[in-house]
């Protein structure tokens, strides 16, 4: 195919999910919530209006989600399903409705399957004035909006309005949405935006906060400030921080006399547009090139925190790395292209119906991805030795490539474990669909993406590093970068 379609462009990545994680608050999650929630500006609906949009919802992920069973089985989403109808007999708003569709989507385990709520009622949240990262389960304060001195800055913070610490995490990690049971990437996406707006939408906290820091008796109350005040604060406290810088281009470096050569990207380009502005291929062709002429003998492929993007891009790029003949994909497989619940989408984009091919299934498979069948080589050929930089940030077409380089032995794998799973993901076209009565929308992808790679561990992993790396908040406060030194010193043997 010359261009890319709208179903495969693997679009909906991490990056862009971070970039706007207050207003999509559908990475936000959790059960374990004090009994007395926030009373948030919404108006109750009826059960008959319940119903209408529960309806709504239930078919889209059945008859449109390919992959609702992948990780769970039937029988358990039915009974999620059932227990969730069961509750709307009583009425409630949208952020009670919404509290009940969380535990299904997440059941799902899909990182591009979304649940939000209406932007109507999440813009006036008053935020918790701090930017928070999890690690290893804890919560520690990675931006200080607060103080004038930024004092607070890595401290560890153990209760919030008397909710300890381990319950507020274990909440929000019970309902994360993402693929499998990848543990790297819902630990990133219960961070930052998202954990300042889900403590309020989930939790029940509310302004001012309480906090109470490791080590410490006193509590220290802050006041809560409003989206835009945040924004405006960390931007100017900390505008080199990098959820806060648009995509870098894709960057080539060489070290130690041309021996090594250390390649960024962060991107597969978030749209047609910004793949064809960046020119990935292009710029794979030119790089490749420059390091067989200056006879290169390592490379450095960084794809920490590349949310993904075209994935015929991915595939270009590892066709530099292959010794022969590969596949990309066993199977592409859509449940229809046709559905009732794309009347609730409002600027649908149809599946083109030349790309997808119905067989004896009954189900559709997209035997018109340009990354279907066998894939061939590409030239100049890297013969050095290739180090993989990756995290929790690195999913959907990147976590495809490092699958794809797992399973060939392309590369050894450094950092964390990828967002993505391992064996694949779902999805390609996403509609996002607005329940009517709530206005709570839903994403759906409605491609489940098999991947042809070995089989390998567990079925509901990322790609798993060859060397795990670690990083404390004092790591990440000083910008410390263990991965690219763990991979120097493999390549320099010392």
């Amino acid at each position: 195919m010359a261009a890319k379609r709208p179903l495969f462009t693997n679009l909906i990545s991490k990056q862009e999910i971070f970039a706007v994680a207050v207003c999509l608050l559908g990475l936000l999650c959790g059960f374990d919530r004090p009994s007395r929630a926030v009373e948030l500006p919404s108006q109750k609906l009826s059960p008959a209006e319940l119903a209408g949009d529960f309806h709504i919802f239930r078919e889209a992920l059945e008859q449109g989600h390919p992959g609702i069973y992948r990780y769970t089985t039937k029988p358990e989403m039915d009974q999620l399903f059932h227990d969730a109808e069961l509750s709307l007999s009583r009425g409630m708003d949208a952020v009670s409705f919404y509290r009940e569709l969380v535990p299904i989507v997440a059941a799902v385990k899909c990182g591009h399957t979304g649940l939000s709520l209406p932007s109507s009622l999440t813009r006036n949240f008053s935020l918790l004035p701090l930017r928070i990262r999890v690690l290893d389960g804890r919560i520690y304060v990675k931006r200080d909006l607060a103080t004038a001195d930024a004092h607070l800055e890595g401290k560890e913070i153990s209760f919030i309005n008397g909710l300890a610490a381990n319950k507020i995490v274990s909440g929000l990690l019970a309902g994360a949405f993402g693929d499998g049971d990848v543990k790297s990437s819902r630990q990133w996406d219960v961070s930052g935006s998202n954990f300042n707006a889900s403590i309020i939408a989930l939790l029940g906290l509310q302004s001012p906060y309480r906090i109470v820091l490791q080590g410490t008796a006193a509590p220290l109350d802050l006041q809560g400030i409003d989206h835009d005040q945040l924004m405006q604060t960390w931007k100017a406290r900390y505008p080199k921080d990098l959820d806060l810088q648009p995509s870098p281009d894709p960057s080539l470096k060489f070290l130690d006399g041309e021996s090594i050569a250390i390649m960024k990207i962060a991107s597969f380009g978030h749209s047609e547009a910004d793949a064809k502005r960046i020119d990935l291929r292009g710029f794979f062709k030119r790089s490749f090139t420059e390091i067989s002429e200056k006879k290169t003998k390592a490379l450095i492929l960084d794809l920490r925190n590349n949310g993904g993007g075209e994935d015929e891009i991915g595939k270009i790029l590892f066709s530099y790395f292959a010794v022969g003949p590969f596949k990309w994909y066993d199977d592409i497989v859509l449940n229809g292209i046709n559905f009732d619940f794309l009347r609730y989408v409002s600027d649908p984009d149809p599946i083109p119906a030349d790309i997808v091919q119905r067989q004896a299934d009954g189900k559709y498979h997209a035997i018109g991805h340009p990354n279907w069948g066998v894939q061939q080589p590409l030239e100049p050929h890297f013969t050095g030795k290739a180090y993989v930089l990756m995290n929790g940030r690195s999913f959907s077409t990147t976590s495809e490539l490092l699958s794809q380089m797992r399973s060939h032995h392309a590369a050894t794998l450094i950092g964390e474990e990828s967002a993505g799973a391992y064996y694949g993901n779902n999805s390609g076209f996403e509609p996002t669909i607005t329940l009517p009565a709530s206005r709570i929308t839903l994403r759906v992808p409605l491609a489940a993406y098999y991947l042809a790679v070995q089989h390998e561990g567990s079925n509901s992993s990322g790609v798993l590093p060859d060397y795990p790396v670690k990083y404390s908040i004092q790591d990440e406060l000083m910008g410390s970068d263990k991965d690219t030194a763990v991979a120097l010193r493999l390549i320099r043997g010392h």
